[in-house]
């Protein structure tokens, strides 16, 4: 009749499983959770040292950067530095005619001028009308305080009765400093 059994009566045992199996099976599902766990902790550590590469990176281009101002602040200081001792050491000739202009006698008419910066000195040659207006100018000269060992040279008269002469002197350095 029938040969397959289709319901069966008696309960047959269950197998039972290893002890072994069994720890086995809890032990890969706390090394899963611990896996995963240690992935996110990873993960966010990961997260954590990037950020704190870019801010080093950022603070090292900045310290980079104000290095790099620095020495364009230095370099521009030692210009202004260079630039401040020529400037003291600067000469403007120029001033020498204002100096003549305050201190040239109404009467004296100066006629050439040879200038030496170097040596602070002033060759001056002039006309005037009498000995007394070229006594006048060089005291003029003399006691203005600019001016030092004053010498007269080639005295004559020309043919109208004016009186030519040679001057040099000395004179302070302040007149043609731009600094006085």
């Amino acid at each position: 009749m029938f040969k397959e059994k289709l319901i069966e009566i008696i309960p047959k045992a269950k197998k039972e499983i290893s002890p072994v199996v069994n720890y086995l099976f809890w032990f890969a599902c706390v090394l899963i959770v611990l896996l995963i766990g240690l992935f996110f902790f990873l993960q966010n550590q990961n997260s954590a040292l990037e950020q704190k590469k870019a801010n080093l990176e950022k603070k090292l281009i900045a310290s980079e950067e104000q290095e790099k101002l620095n020495k364009e602040i230095s370099l521009t200081a030692e210009k202004i530095n260079i630039f401040s001792q020529l400037f003291k050491k600067h000469k403007i000739s120029s001033n020498f005619f204002e100096f003549l202009r305050t201190y040239c006698h109404p009467k004296v008419q100066f006629l050439s001028l040879d200038l030496d910066t170097r040596i602070f000195k002033a060759d001056l040659d002039g006309k005037t009308d009498d000995f007394q207006t070229l006594g006048e100018q060089i005291l003029i000269l003399s006691q203005s305080g600019f001016v030092n060992d004053v010498q007269i040279s080639n005295i004559s008269l020309d043919r109208k009765g004016k009186v030519d002469f040679g001057l040099s002197f000395n004179f302070s350095e302040n007149i043609i400093h731009t600094i006085q």
